[in-house]
């Protein structure tokens, strides 16, 4: 069936043996929806549901589909779409979690993507994608990438978590399709690329040039982001996600107006690379391998020169430390504009509690906090 909330439709699951003709004749009745989002339930494909959107909800302004993990459609017939066709002429927003299946109707939606008319799309998500590449044609990725023009994207984020190129692409040709897709997207602000061992970012070193308007960006680049960030681009960047190292360093003097940024250290760096942090930040979250006592408490203090900080993290900061380290993080105190600190939880995820509550009564596991998602909603490298 179909619930109204307030001026959006909500799919929810329908039993019926025939539910996909029961979804798709409902949807095709609903001609003013302008929100629809969907689990994709057994035996309804995303590229029916997506055909079926098009054809009878010229006002659809955001689609959310999401798929169970423990449902294949890898045993159903995607029908037959003619991806040039499909139309939807007020999409703003379309956000696609394919949850790691691998199957036909992943490469039709890719293709839906990629050859469909999407004259209003701003934020394109495509997540948790998983595409076998002992099938014939090149990865749904490329195809994507060598294809789509999508004239008003300001968002792009994709996670594959198989291979995003070609196998018999040089380095050169990845290169190429890569700033193929970001000169046909001059007004991308937002970029998040996560890929396989770094994948995407290989073959790859951004400058201004290439994406003029990017502010915010999460770089899966391995080792570390200089490997696929060049400082003409640092330079312009409000938020920033990757991997830190030595070499990279000199990046951070470059960002005189980063903001936010969340820094996976991969190995040990020395307590000074404070020092190469802009003091325009105001959120910041490192994960520093190797980190002592010693070390921490000398970061506490070295973190004080930041004095915009709004919300700090990370470190060796977890629920077991924080009593010993408690008169060690009072020093942050410092911070007047200091609300919030992040610690390790449970299942290494972290918890962002109110400075207050230290100052209080420290923190327990029932302390009231937000989630990383709530900080940091412009990245997805640790969900």
């Amino acid at each position: 069936m179909l619930v109204q909330e307030g001026q959006a439709y909500l799919a929810r699951t329908v039993t019926s043996p025939q539910r996909d003709h029961v979804l798709c004749d409902a949807i095709s009745r609903l001609t003013g929806l302008v929100k629809f989002n969907y689990i994709t339930p057994k035996g309804i494909t995303k590229s029916q549901v997506l055909w079926t959107l098009s054809t009878s909800c010229p006002l659809i302004q955001e689609v959310i589909l999401h798929h169970k993990r423990e449902v294949s459609t890898s045993n159903i017939t995607p029908p037959e779409i003619q991806s040039s066709l499909v139309s939807f002429p007020s999409l703003q927003s379309l956000i696609v979690d394919f949850n790691q299946i691998d199957d036909d109707d992943v490469v039709l939606c890719f293709e839906i993507f990629s050859f469909g008319r999407f004259p209003k799309l701003k934020v394109l998500r495509l997540l948790n994608i998983y595409i076998n590449l002992n099938k014939p044609g090149p990865p749904a990725a490329t195809v994507l990438m060598n294809s789509a023009t999508l004239p008003q994207l300001r968002e792009l984020k994709l996670q594959v978590w198989s291979n995003f190129y070609s196998r018999d692409m040089t380095n050169e040709a990845k290169a190429d399709m890569t700033y193929g897709f970001l000169a046909r997207h001059p007004q991308l602000e937002r970029l998040a690329v996560l890929s396989f061992a770094g994948e995407f970012w290989q073959p790859l070193s951004l400058e201004r040039d290439h994406c003029p308007n990017v502010r915010v960006l999460c770089v899966d680049a391995r080792p570390e982001v200089i490997d696929g960030l060049s400082p003409s681009l640092a330079g312009q960047l409000q938020k920033l996600s990757g991997h830190m190292g030595p070499r990279s360093l000199p990046l951070l003097e470059h960002m005189s107006m980063l903001q936010e940024c969340i820094l996976n250290f991969t190995g040990y760096l020395p307590i000074s690379f404070i020092r190469s942090l802009p003091i325009s930040i105001q959120r910041l979250v490192t994960s520093h391998p190797g980190f002592r006592y010693g070390d921490s408490v000398k970061y506490i203090i070295s973190l004080t020169r930041l004095h915009n900080l709004t919300h700090v993290g990370g470190s060796n900061w977890t629920q077991s430390s924080v009593p010993e380290l408690k008169d060690n993080l009072l020093h942050l105190s410092a911070l007047t504009k200091l609300e919030y600190i992040g610690i390790w939880g449970p299942c290494s995820l972290l918890m962002w509690i109110p400075l207050q509550n230290l100052k209080d009564e420290g923190f327990g596991p029932e302390t009231e906090h937000l989630t990383h998602s709530q900080v940091f909603s412009w990245d997805f490298s640790w969900v």
